[in-house]
């Protein structure tokens, strides 16, 4: 749900929360929300409503009338806005009519599905200092390092062995970066022996797409 179906001006906040006010506390039971919850909002509505009614006022209307007004509004959203995206968005008992009658937005509420990655991340290693090695994942359709619209990070797994590893299982050591780039840091004893790298992009769920290439350097 967005952040400004609430009106800006104050009259016409104090209206539309209101009425929404209104509507939960005659169907609250109905929704399974608690009354204390409503109870508290109900109290900085009060707040809320008294002070519009001093600043608008031309006989009380002051700056210091204007502050108080916008001090309690903030007071009240900062409870409302998680009441109405917790308790109403989310809640399987709210009706998209209901939402239409505290003039709320309707949503979709069928979670986007976000499939494994089919992407393969064209890996590069690069000795880049003593011990060091930079694995760069690039995206084999643009040669950048900008993942696809369909990863959320990368994995990268790696392994030091005598022999070429048949496959991206076969290598141990396993890390997860939102980047597409990682520094490999080795101790002195492993100086002159072979590291091997893989990597696939995965969605936010942790779900894979396909490994790449397995790629290796001589740790320098």
């Amino acid at each position: 749900m967005g952040k400004n179906y609430m009106p800006s001006n104050a009259l016409a906040f104090l209206n539309f929360v209101k009425n929404l006010m209104r509507y939960a506390t005659a169907n609250y039971s109905r929704w399974d929300i608690s009354q204390a919850t409503l109870n508290e909002l109900q109290l900085l509505v009060d707040a809320y409503e008294a002070a519009v009614e001093v600043s608008e006022n031309p006989d009380t209307r002051t700056s210091a009338s204007i502050m108080r007004r916008n001090e309690t509004r903030s007071a009240l959203e900062k409870k409302l806005r998680p009441f109405v995206q917790g308790q109403l968005e989310y809640n399987e008992l709210v009706t998209d009519d209901d939402l239409l009658a505290m003039a709320l937005p309707v949503h979709d509420r069928t979670p986007t599905k976000h499939p494994a990655p089919h992407s393969r991340p064209a890996l590069e290693v690069t000795p880049t200092n003593n011990r060091e090695h930079t694995v760069r994942a690039a995206n084999q359709h643009t040669g950048k390092d900008t993942k696809p619209a369909d990863a959320y990070g990368v994995r990268y797994v790696s392994d030091i062995r005598d022999t070429p590893p048949l496959n991206a299982d076969d290598l141990r050591h396993s890390v997860f970066s939102r980047k597409t780039i990682h520094v490999y840091e080795y101790s002195e004893e492993n100086r002159g022996k072979t590291a091997y790298y893989a990597a696939c992009y995965e969605n936010s769920k942790g779900e894979p797409g396909p490994w790449s290439d397995i790629v290796s350097a001589i740790i320098p």
